[in-house]
């Protein structure tokens, strides 16, 4: 358990994009979870 900026998984972020009215592609996750990795540096 990270207390700083816990892991974001693809399906939490499927939600959130679900719950924006957008349709989560594929493409769109691998683009946030690429966003997130980098980030987290």
């Amino acid at each position: 358990y990270f207390k700083e900026n816990p892991p974001i998984s693809e399906d939490m972020i499927a939600a959130m994009m679900s719950q924006m009215g957008q349709k989560p592609s594929a493409k769109k996750l691998n683009q946030v979870m690429n966003m997130m990795k980098h980030s987290q540096r």
